[in-house]
């Protein structure tokens, strides 16, 4: 992200169905979970808040408990 490289790097899928905005507040939601001060990493509460407030697109509506389970099955 420092280098501006994120869209480099992102899965033909994500870039084809997500929304610019989208991807930039899980990308900035990721970053601060690696932070390698414990202090300065969003508590996993927080992290719930924040993916449910996200409004994901409206052209392919998929619930947080299904983003969830992909992200858990790896897909």
């Amino acid at each position: 992200m420092k280098e501006k490289r994120l869209y480099d790097i992102l899965d033909a899928q994500v870039k084809q169905d997500g929304k610019k905005d989208e991807i930039m507040v899980f990308a900035n939601l990721a970053k601060r979970c690696l932070n390698q001060t414990g202090k300065e990493r969003p508590t996993m509460k927080e992290i719930v808040i924040e993916l449910e407030g996200i409004p994901l697109s409206k052209k392919k509506k998929v619930s947080f408990r299904e983003v969830i389970k992909r992200f858990r099955k790896g897909d």
